[in-house]
C-alpha cells in the first residue's frame, strides 16, 4: 500500500510536466488565430472609423500593426507527504499531496503611423489600370470595380465631385451606373473579356462575336454609351488607356481614382442622424430643384453605412462616433464585398510605400 502511495505523486508530477510540454504547440495554435482575428477586426474598425470621420470632414489617421511578439512562461510544481514507519506518526495514514501550475503571456504590439510625404503621395496617386485588369481577371464584378475605382470613362462621369469633401450639388452619374450594370451582365455571360495589351498600352477589352439577340442589344447600348464603333462580325478589340476625355471610337479612356478619392467617395455613403443634419455637422447635398439629395441613389447595391443610437446586434463591423454607432449589417453582402475591395486597394497602395514617423511599441504586461 505504501509503494502505491509513493508512486501516485510521481505520476501527478509526470502528468503536469507532460502538460507543460504540450503548451508550446497549443499556444501557437490558439494564439495565432486570436491575434489574426483581432488584427483583422481592428483594421476594419479603423477603416470604417476613418470613413465616418471623412463624412464629417474630420482628419483621418491610419495606424498599422507592424509587429506582434509575445513571451510565454509556464511552470509546474508538485508535492506529497508519504507516511514512513508506524501509523501512529502518520496522522491516520492520510497522505496529503498537491500540484500547481502557472502560465504567463506578455505580448508586445508595435504600431507604425502611416504618415509622411511618401505615404501621402502614394495615397494621392491614381490606381493603375493594370490593377483593374487584374481584378477583372480574378473574377471581381466589373461593376463593383468600375463604380469604386473609375471616375470617368469616355466622357461618362461617375460622380467626380464625390471624390472630395461632400459637394453641395448633386453629381452626375446615372449613365455611368447604367454602363457599369451592362458590363456586369455581359461579364456574367462571358461576352466581355479583359487582358493586357501587347502594344505597350495599359490593357485591352474584347467583345465576343457570337451573341444572342438580348446580348447583342446590350452590346449595342454599351457601345452607344461609350461611343464605340466597330463591326460585330469578328472579335472586337478595344485598347484601354488612361485619358481624361474621349479620343476615338476604338479606345476606352479611363480616369481612375486615387485611394484618397475612393475614401471620400465611399464616405458619402455614411448615413447621418437627423439631429446632426439639423446642426449642420455635415454638408447637405441638394438636387437642382433644391431637394435634399439621397446619396443612397449613387451607392445603391454597392455599399450602405448605417447609423444607430445603440450598438447594433447584427453588425459585421461597428464603430461609435459623436454619440452614435455607425455600422455595416452582417447580412448586407454587397456592402461587405465593396468594403473588402476597399481594404484590398488600401493595402496595395499603402503597402508599396515605407511609412515615415515614430514607431509606437506597447508591451502588454501586468
Amino acid at each position: 500500500m505504501i509503494k502505491c502511495v509513493r508512486i501516485f505523486p510521481l505520476i501527478i508530477v509526470l502528468f503536469v510536466l507532460y502538460g507543460c510540454g504540450m503548451l508550446g504547440p497549443a499556444s501557437l495554435k490558439d494564439g495565432r488565430n486570436r491575434y489574426n482575428q483581432v488584427v483583422a477586426y481592428t483594421g476594419n474598425e479603423q477603416m470604417l472609423f476613418n470613413l465616418v470621420k471623412l463624412r464629417y470632414r474630420d482628419n483621418p489617421t491610419f495606424l498599422q500593426v507592424s509587429s506582434i511578439s509575445t513571451n510565454l512562461q509556464w511552470g509546474a510544481n508538485a508535492s506529497a507527504q508519504v507516511p514512513i514507519g508506524s501509523s501512529v506518526y502518520s496522522a491516520g495514514n492520510l497522505v496529503p499531496f498537491g500540484a500547481g501550475f502557472n502560465y504567463l503571456e506578455s505580448p508586445t504590439v508595435t504600431y507604425t503611423p502611416l504618415t509622411g510625404e511618401a505615404f501621402v503621395r502614394q495615397m494621392l496617386t491614381p490606381i493603375p489600370l493594370q490593377t483593374l485588369i487584374l481584378l477583372f481577371q480574378a473574377g471581381w464584378p466589373v461593376d463593383t470595380v468600375f463604380r469604386l475605382v473609375v471616375q470617368e470613362v469616355n466622357d461618362l462621369e461617375n460622380a467626380s465631385p464625390a471624390s472630395g469633401p461632400t459637394p453641395e450639388r448633386e453629381p452626375i452619374f446615372h449613365k455611368f451606373l447604367e454602363m457599369a450594370s451592362i458590363f456586369r451582365d455581359l461579364q456574367k455571360r462571358r461576352v466581355i473579356e479583359w487582358g493586357v495589351s501587347d502594344k505597350g498600352g495599359e490593357g485591352v477589352m474584347f467583345i465576343h462575336p457570337r451573341l444572342s439577340t438580348a446580348e447583342r442589344k446590350d452590346v449595342t447600348r454599351l457601345k452607344t454609351l461609350l461611343k464605340l464603333k466597330r463591326s460585330q462580325t469578328d472579335m472586337e478589340r478595344y485598347e484601354v488607356g488612361y485619358g481624361v476625355c474621349f479620343t476615338d471610337s476604338s479606345t476606352l479612356n479611363m480616369v481612375t481614382r486615387s485611394m484618397t478619392d475612393i475614401l471620400f467617395y465611399i464616405a458619402q455613403a455614411v448615413e447621418v442622424p437627423p439631429d446632426h443634419m439639423e446642426k449642420k455637422l455635415v454638408t447637405i447635398t441638394r438636387t437642382p430643384d433644391g431637394k435634399v439629395f439621397d446619396w443612397g441613389t449613387l451607392h445603391k447595391k454597392q455599399i450602405r453605412l448605417r447609423w444607430s443610437e445603440n450598438r447594433p446586434d447584427d453588425a459585421y463591423i461597428a464603430v461609435k462616433y459623436r454619440g452614435y454607432w455607425f455600422y455595416i449589417a452582417d447580412s448586407d453582402l454587397d456592402s461587405k464585398s465593396t468594403f473588402l475591395l476597399l481594404q484590398i486597394l488600401g493595402d496595395l497602395q499603402a503597402g508599396t510605400t515605407p511609412s515615415a514617423g515614430p514607431v509606437l511599441t506597447l508591451p502588454v504586461a501586468r
